[in-house]
């Protein structure tokens, strides 16, 4: 478990928007922040930016609907990934590892920050539907086709 040295979501305004808006309000970096806290908030950062990169991608999809159901597919245990999904505890890199082997190399869009990182999620994001409406219409085919 995470040496819960500080907790992610604690770095936004409305913590309860950790890993479920695209983009919230973080507290301002203070002249007295150190090095640490610094090191904190932008760790906070990606860790939310990844937690709601899963749940864009992954919690959409008819088969992963429950955290309960991606709790199985990446083998944590779901109040792990509850919190760790919530910014209640600290990512470690072998949870990244696992959402990233499940979620695959479009994780990474979700790992990017600054203008063109949002412009190149708007387009997976796009892109996710635009498969998902053909895919529709695909079954949509069969079945009319269907005796």
């Amino acid at each position: 478990m995470s040496d819960p040295r500080y907790v992610p979501r604690d770095f936004l305004i409305e913590p309860r928007d950790f890993g479920r808006r695209p983009l919230p309000a973080w507290r301002e970096i203070g002249d007295d922040w150190s090095l640490e806290q610094r090191a904190q908030l932008d760790a906070s950062r990606s860790q939310h930016q990844i937690s709601y990169g899963v749940r864009e991608l992954y919690m959409q999809k008819p088969r992963i609907t429950k955290i309960t159901d991606l709790a199985v597919e990446v083998e944590i245990e779901y109040n792990r990934l509850q919190k760790m999904l919530g910014g209640l505890i600290i990512m470690q890199m072998v949870d990244l590892a696992r959402l990233r082997l499940l979620v695959g190399p479009r994780l990474d869009y979700w790992m990017m920050r600054g203008e063109s990182a949002e412009y190149i999620r708007a387009m997976e994001r796009e892109l996710q539907r635009k498969r998902e409406r053909l895919a529709q219409e695909q079954r949509q085919a069969e079945h009319r086709a269907a005796p």
